[in-house]
């Protein structure tokens, strides 16, 4: 049996000393812009997020032949009353190579259902796609963790210590994590809810922590600055 292992984050920062505090949902494989309103916003949350497998499979031809390695496209999609989703290419980076093509494949398997209990129907958000390999010093102000002035330099690789091998499909996992940064930028994380992250998840989060490293947005020290992170794994 094929493994396949699907991440999607909640990040929740705090600014040590200011008690400002914000919290933005992500998926790794799908990210909301600022410029229209967020799935969050719209009142909607993913039945079924896009999925990094079916990024992978539709990675544009051309992008491969050309020797490009990342590129994304942003779409805006409208909400059916059945949680399928209408949506049309507003931007694609680097044009010409069919990333848009490939998020409309995407995004023509995600479903979404409301928060509110009404019908979804007549929705509007917008989101960003990302293919390829995209390390935080290329993700600009998407590496930023919300409501605070850090930023990620290293991501926690949290598939290095875990990879769900054996676990049965459709189980989801997650745990949040309460974290300080150093003068140099290791967070040094505690477990702040073990949510259903059972068969070693929570301690494999931790671990992955111990390799993450943070940055201040500014240039200045991120020492003693503080954050919470909830990344959450499905297995499929």
């Amino acid at each position: 049996m094929v493994m396949r292992i699907f991440v999607s984050v909640v990040l929740a920062a705090t600014l040590a000393g200011t008690g400002a505090s914000a919290a933005a949902a992500q998926a790794d494989e799908a990210e909301a812009t600022s410029a229209a309103p967020t799935i969050d916003e719209a009142g909607l949350a993913w039945k079924r997020l896009p999925k990094l497998y079916d990024m992978a499979r539709h990675y544009p031809t051309r992008a491969r032949v050309l020797g490009i390695r990342r590129g994304l496209a942003a779409v805006e999609c409208v909400a059916q009353a059945d949680g399928d989703l209408d949506c049309a290419v507003v931007r694609e980076e680097p044009a010409d190579v069919f990333f848009g093509k490939a998020a409309l494949l995407v995004m023509d398997k995600a479903t979404v259902q409301s928060v509110d209990g009404g019908s979804p129907e007549g929705r509007r958000f917008r989101m960003t796609l990302r293919f390829g390999y995209w390390p935080p010093s290329a993700r600009g102000d998407d590496a930023i963790i919300a409501g605070s002035d850090l930023k990620w330099r290293l991501m926690p690789p949290i598939m290095k210590y875990w990879n769900g091998s054996g676990l049965p499909k459709g189980e989801s996992f997650w745990v949040e994590v309460s974290c300080v940064a150093d003068e140099a930028g290791r967070p040094a994380c505690e477990l702040r809810d073990p949510g259903n992250g059972s068969k070693g998840y929570a301690a494999a989060v931790l671990k992955a922590m111990d390799d993450a490293r943070v940055t201040a947005i500014d240039g200045g020290s991120p020492a003693g600055k503080t954050f919470t992170y909830r990344p959450r794994l499905s297995i499929e």
